[in-house]
């Protein structure tokens, strides 16, 4: 089937495209629409506070591709914008790329800074109708979606939690605790599977060392070019090319929104001009830039005392107990994904508390991540969006990284960097956490790193 495209003609269909391209409408930024080259079409977000440093990274990234063309958008008054577009231009440029056009945006009006024929470009601005243009049409044709700014979206993954979430996960973590108690009462833990919690507050129960450690990632290591942890600000999204370029207007995989809130974003999809290709991961042609803070280090964050997700880590850990927590784990994670692929209700209370519990053993983790598939990653974004909304915070990073992951994997690079905040958050080490920092940073595209283990390669490794 052939997916729907946008096609950008002129300097003002690029203008109404933006805000549906990065999911939100733009404002004191600068936009680098990139197309042609061997990598395709692709779109970096930048605040126009960027530091050089991040300034360096991008057009570094940039350069490296050799796009054959490069737009660059700019969103605020003059004096702020034009400084940072010159420093963008002017890297670029430097490292012989070809900029087709630069403008800048302000309300409904837009300028070139490359165009100096009035008849063509007036010094009071062209004006564009950007929710009333073809492109936005073509654009809402294609399910993408232009929130009014960042905040909306982190608005629609903010924490909901509530008295009822609260009192179902105390169940949860006392459903835990009695089958450790019940095991103890059986016989005790195994031999050898004493450790100490973090601060070594309490004693006698182990992580697991399953064959799936927490700094693995499913399909094997990062790549050795991979980018560690860029800090700065600005988004990646997908689409965006001259005049004349056919774009996918459909990628997301029916998610229903992007843009971001946070340090940046990154999103893959697009085209070379003249041709079409499907949106989402899987386009041949697509690449992903994601620019995120780095997460606090040790020195920056020191944990007081244990939390009961900590208890609940330990107790999950224990011999006994952990083969019955990744039985109920693995069951729960297959059933609450086929029931979200199939378009059912979402967890209840209960089924998100327990659930949360149960994914701080790394086997059901990553029972739930090697299940994200591109086919149906829609489903995989609806169903860890809500649970991220809904968890404890203690148990938010397991959920809030596999929402990043299936974001990522599907182009909605806004939130995954924005899932990815939540996760370092919640924990600033959480190893999937800051290796998926690292993969999002490296600019590598979401195609070019396949998940290679399976389910049965899980079980059989256990």
């Amino acid at each position: 089937m052939r997916p729907n495209t946008l096609r950008l003609r002129s300097p003002a269909d690029v203008v109404a495209a933006i805000p549906y391209l990065v999911g939100f409408h733009p404002t004191d930024s600068v936009v680098v629409l990139c197309c042609g080259g061997t990598d395709g079409a692709y779109a970096i977000r930048l605040d126009l506070t960027a530091s050089d440093a991040l300034l360096d990274h991008v057009t570094e990234l940039i350069t490296r591709r050799r796009p054959a063309d490069v737009i660059l958008t700019g969103y605020g008054p003059g004096a702020r914008v034009t400084p940072v577009v010159e420093r963008v231009g002017d890297r670029l440029a430097r490292d012989g790329v070809r900029l087709r056009e630069v403008l800048r945006v302000e309300g409904d009006r837009y300028w070139s800074y490359l165009c100096t024929d009035p008849a063509c470009c007036p010094p009071e601005g062209t004006f564009v109708d950007v929710r009333g243009s073809a492109v936005a049409t073509a654009a809402i044709a294609g399910g993408l979606v232009a929130l009014p700014d960042r905040e909306e979206l982190a608005r629609m993954i903010a924490p909901v939690g509530g008295d009822a979430m609260r009192q179902a996960t105390d169940r949860a973590e006392r459903r835990l605790t009695s089958w450790a108690e019940a095991i103890a009462t059986e016989g005790g833990p195994a031999t050898g599977d004493a450790t100490a919690l973090p601060n070594g507050a309490v004693s006698g129960a182990a992580l697991p060392s399953g064959a799936v450690p927490s700094a693995a990632v499913p399909g094997g290591a990062l790549p050795s070019g991979a980018v560690p942890g860029a800090a700065g600000s600005g988004d990646a999204v997908p689409g965006g090319a001259a005049w004349g370029t056919v774009i996918p207007s459909g990628a997301g995989s029916g998610a229903p929104v992007s843009g971001a809130a946070g340090s940046g974003d990154a999103i893959p999809g697009g085209a070379a001009s003249g041709t079409a290709v499907p949106g989402g991961a899987a386009a041949g042609g697509s690449i992903s830039v994601d620019f995120l803070k780095a997460g606090p280090t040790s020195a920056d964050s020191t944990k007081v005392g244990v939390s009961t997700a900590d208890v609940a880590r330990a107790v999950a850990g224990r011999s006994g107990v952990a083969r019955r927590v990744v039985e109920e784990g693995v069951r729960l994670v297959r059933l609450l994904i086929e029931r979200a692929r199939a378009g059912g209700d979402p967890p209840s209370d209960e089924e998100v508390a327990w659930l949360g519990v149960l994914l701080v053993n790394l086997r059901v983790r990553d029972e739930a991540w090697v299940r994200i598939d591109d086919g149906e990653i829609g489903a995989h974004i609806r169903l860890w969006r809500d649970v991220v909304r809904r968890v404890a915070e203690p148990y938010r990073p397991g959920p809030a990284c596999l929402l990043a992951f299936a974001a990522w994997r599907a182009g909605e690079g806004a939130l995954a960097n924005l899932a990815l905040d939540r996760a370092l958050a919640a924990d600033p080490h959480y190893s999937m956490a800051r290796l998926l920092h690292e993969l999002f940073v490296s600019g590598l595209p979401p195609w070019s790193v396949p998940l290679d283990i399976t389910p049965e390669q899980l079980d059989e490794a256990s």
